[in-house]
């Protein structure tokens, strides 16, 4: 019986989250993105699951009308249900009306790379660094009929005897006792687990000018959630590196890259211009944490976000498409990636996507995407990213 309810909870796992792939660029990514870590969970994330209604017959009250015979017009709504429906936010009155049950659904954050990997047909990472010279690992998380007396699990054991007993008829309730033989002894198993000796560094590059919306912002944030769901899956570890960029550019923490609004200009060779100071001929520095990664035990990728409405320059001078372009290719040679997503907006030119495209369509290590507004833009545009396989 319990091999069958773990078979059906494999099943039930395997359906869900065929439909979470199969819904994740149109639905699910986003929602799952603004999810995820809330009410302090750091292993499952929480999201509303649709459930079919099966159809049924409402009575309406006597004496509010019809649109039968009587009065009315075509999509009056008839009988109970006219009120003013609630928003879940506590900000509706009372009433009698019956309300829209949704049930949460509890997905564990280990599931999501396979998700997004299924999603968006995703190829592995070529390792890169140190060779691709890969470390085993060993861990006992499994159970099999077979094994050394120091391994057997006793609860495993003790339940097999026991069920056991109960479906032969032998076990006395009155009596309770459970005898174990040979067949009902379980141990714990090993499984040797691959895991690269390489590690990644995520640079993130946002710019939060005044012409960049929240809402173009959130679109950055639901493709970081991804980017990092999909790096840690592939690396043994992943760091990050924050930079913000208006005229200027800062690197600061997680916190500080997500809720930072300027009013001022957009300069984006000053984010370029810092990364390059952060880098030296052995690997990069954090100046927030500190930490130096070498180019030779770290794959470096980058993902500058932007509405592309790029700083024009005074007449007689280089403008700071010009100085960017000439900035990547020095930068580019010491990445594994370099992506731009231009988060389009109502005053945005997208001049600087287009000089990207007309300079460096052909770069290997160099990707570029619209993404506009939508869910399903932004995994178009981790398709990109994420698709070389570098």
């Amino acid at each position: 019986m319990t091999m069958t309810i773990e078979r059906d909870l494999g099943r039930f796992r395997q359906k869900l989250n065929g439909a979470l792939s199969g819904g994740l660029k149109k639905t699910w990514g986003e929602r799952i993105a603004r999810a995820a870590g809330k009410n302090g969970r750091k292993d499952f994330v929480s999201i509303p699951m649709p459930q079919l209604e099966i159809p049924h017959f409402r009575h309406g009250r006597n004496g509010s009308g019809g649109v039968a015979q009587g009065e009315g017009e075509v999509g009056t709504p008839i009988g109970r249900g006219q009120g003013k429906p609630a928003d879940g936010n506590g900000n509706s009155g009372g009433s009698d009306d019956p309300g829209e049950h949704i049930r949460e659904v509890d997905i564990p954050l280990a599931d999501l790379p396979e998700i997004l990997r299924t999603a968006l047909q995703l190829p592995n990472i070529e390792l890169k660094g140190k060779g691709g010279i890969a470390e085993r690992h060993h861990r006992y998380n499994t159970i099999q009929p077979v094994g050394p007396e120091s391994l057997r699990h006793f609860r495993r054991t003790y339940r097999q005897g026991l069920l056991r007993g109960i479906a032969s008829g032998t076990y006395d309730y009155d009596h309770p006792r459970v005898d174990i033989i040979k067949d009902d002894k379980r141990y714990r198993g090993r499984t040797t687990i691959t895991v690269p000796e390489v590690n990644a560094v995520a640079i993130y590059m946002l710019d939060v000018s005044g012409s960049v919306s929240k809402e173009q912002k959130e679109r950055a944030e639901v493709a970081e959630f991804w980017i990092d769901t999909w790096l840690n899956d592939q690396y043994k570890g992943t760091d990050r590196i924050y930079i913000i960029f208006d005229s200027e550019a800062h690197e600061v923490d997680q916190e500080t890259f997500r809720h930072t609004t300027t009013d001022g200009g957009t300069k984006i060779s000053s984010a370029l211009k810092l990364c390059d100071l952060l880098t030296d001929t052995t690997g990069i520095k954090s100046t927030v944490t500190g930490k130096h990664y070498s180019f030779a035990d770290n794959n470096i990728y980058v993902f500058c976000f932007s509405d592309s409405d790029n700083y024009r320059g005074i007449k007689g001078q280089p403008s700071d498409n010009q100085i960017c372009t000439e900035l990547l290719q020095v930068l580019l040679p010491r990445f594994n990636l370099f992506a731009y997503g231009d988060l389009p907006g109502s005053y945005s030119s997208g001049e600087f996507y287009d000089v990207l495209r007309k300079g460096f369509d052909t770069t290997a290590n160099m990707a570029m995407a619209i993404i506009k507004d939508g869910n399903e833009s932004v995994f178009d545009a981790l398709k990109l990213f994420l698709g070389k396989g570098v």
